[in-house]
């Protein structure tokens, strides 16, 4: 039997009833060289919820998995298909087994991980449109009263609570590994690349100061500047006025156009 490669990112899973769903064993009986398709569940802040399932709400099956053939695979730096995916590879979907991802089960942590995204492509991708990466980011406070919020399946658990695991534990860390990360790309850039970006409700100096007390490695010796400038106050407003969104993105793909963010 060929291999079979399942590529998940650290804060995702496999349905448990990957061990029992009679759908999983015609997937592993697929040809070498077949993309296998999974349904990403987007959970609720706990396992008896979820707000977005990529079939349900997007007809759009995710490639997770396939079935081994040797191929070469190279992706991008960042958000890239995980495996080798061509245009034109046999595929088989699977509408039973899903992958959950468990980003919004700490919101800190959601929020933590959203900002750095944003630094990392504003310093990974210059060239990329200033609104293109906030709605990149921003989409779960921006949509979340529209969600329709669904009970999550039995089986999608089951096995994994038979075994002991307990997805619902409390987590009190309210700084994270991205926080010391963005701390380093300001000492490496300055804080003006980032001037726009929606990050500027964390008190960085406060961090920053702290992180040195801890003996956190690679952060910036000087204090840090807050992008205060008029203008950059307006565009983070503007960018985070969620009422307005139609008149925003013309706002701001004109000053994109222009040079003038």
């Amino acid at each position: 039997m060929p291999r079979l490669l399942i590529a998940i990112d650290a804060d995702e899973i496999v349905s448990a009833n990957i061990l029992t769903n009679p759908e999983w064993e015609t997937a592993m009986r697929q040809p070498p060289g077949t993309v296998l398709g999974f349904a990403k569940v987007e959970l609720y802040g706990s396992t008896d919820e979820y707000f977005l399932n990529s079939v349900e709400d997007k007809n759009s099956w995710i490639p997770f998995g396939y079935i081994d053939d040797g191929a070469p695979h190279e992706g991008s730096v960042i958000h890239t298909t995980r495996i080798p995916a061509r245009v034109d590879a046999p595929r088989f979907n699977l509408n039973k087994v899903v992958v959950l991802h468990l980003t919004r089960f700490n919101p800190l942590r959601a929020e933590s991980k959203d900002r750095w995204y944003r630094c990392f492509e504003r310093t990974s991708f210059p060239e990329k449109n200033l609104l293109t990466i906030h709605r990149m980011y921003d989409f779960f406070e921006r949509l979340k009263g529209k969600f329709k919020i669904r009970n999550t399946m039995a089986d999608w658990f089951s096995e994994y609570e038979r075994a002991g695991i307990d997805f619902n534990i409390s987590d009190s860390e309210s700084t994270f590994w991205w926080d010391w990360e963005i701390l380093r790309l300001f000492k490496k850039h300055g804080t003006t690349p980032f001037r726009y970006l929606d990050i500027w409700t964390v008190d960085w100096e406060a961090l920053r100061l702290q992180g040195l007390s801890q003996g956190i490695q690679g952060l910036p010796e000087e204090p840090i500047e807050v992008p205060l400038g008029r203008r950059d106050r307006v565009i983070r407003a503007t960018l985070r006025f969620p009422h307005a969104r139609g008149l925003v993105n013309r706002i701001m793909w004109r000053l994109f156009r222009y040079g003038i963010i």
